[in-house]
């Protein structure tokens, strides 16, 4: 669910003040099971180029946004894609009681990356509301936007620390002011609840057994990316990975482990 407020902090004195207001104003918002965004962008040396998102490390919520909304930035502004990164240092992401991702859109010390973002600010924002709204299990409660305050400098965007929070804040105000448009995304309907044949873990299961999702799927078979999107649809087993936790990869959706799914039709 998308309910995104503003945290961003403008009365800071310097960074270090900053950050912990912005700390104090998302924690006033989300709750530990919510969703944090923290918008910035990256410098380095006027060539680097690309999307990334940063995540804490071993949190498979944050990495299964982070992962989606890399991919999704970057397809929008036409940039390399550089994909999750999971950190245990960067101060919103450590110190918060939400789940905190923080996006670098791209370089702004890259003049191509920025003339990319300028030429394709709607496609941008359009494609991370979508990215938002295809988690419906979590809750998006909180965002901000760069580093603010009396000084607008941050270490991170290497002498570009002004520009950088500027656009960071045109992204979240955007971001804000578009969140609604998710209720345009299609949703699909997930089928009726099946009464299965047993309620028994799915021990045997084959490729091609039809099968009820009464619990979660995960978006790899390890256990990263947990969702209810998929709960009471039947589905076809497709593979099997014998060596992983959830080892049923359910159509396309997701793994299940098998206490997720209960038969309820078998192929010979």
């Amino acid at each position: 669910m998308l309910n995104f407020k503003d945290a961003s902090d403008f009365k800071g004195r310097n960074v270090n003040e900053n950050l912990v207001n912005l700390k104090n104003n998302m924690d006033k918002l989300a709750s530990a099971k919510d969703i944090n965004v923290a918008y910035h962008l990256n410098a380095f040396n006027k060539t680097a180029t690309g999307a990334e998102v940063w995540y804490w490390l071993g949190d498979p919520v944050g990495y299964a946004i982070a992962k989606k909304l890399s991919a999704a930035i970057a397809k929008a502004l036409g940039i390399v894609d550089r994909g999750p990164k999971a950190t245990t240092n960067l101060y919103v992401i450590a110190q918060t009681k939400g789940v905190t991702i923080l996006p670098e859109i791209c370089f702004i010390d890259n003049k191509s990356d920025m003339q990319k973002y300028q030429a394709n600010k709607a496609k941008l924002f359009k494609a991370m509301i979508d990215v938002y709204a295809s988690f419906p299990q979590y809750n998006f409660k909180s965002t901000h936007g760069g580093h603010h305050g009396l000084n607008m400098v941050d270490p991170g965007a290497v002498g570009n620390g002004y520009k950088e929070a500027i656009v960071a804040q045109e992204i979240n105000q955007a971001i804000l002011k578009q969140q609604n448009s998710a209720s345009e995304v299609p949703v699909t309907t997930p089928n009726p609840p099946v009464t299965a044949k047993n309620t028994k873990p799915v021990t045997n299961g084959k490729v091609g057994d039809k099968v009820l999702v009464f619990d979660a799927l995960y978006a790899d078979s390890y256990g990263a990316g947990r969702s209810t999107a998929k709960k009471g649809s039947t589905g076809v087993i497709k593979k099997i990975n014998t060596k992983a936790t959830k080892k049923y990869l359910i159509e396309n959706w997701g793994w299940a482990h098998p206490n997720d799914i209960q038969a309820v039709a078998t192929v010979a």
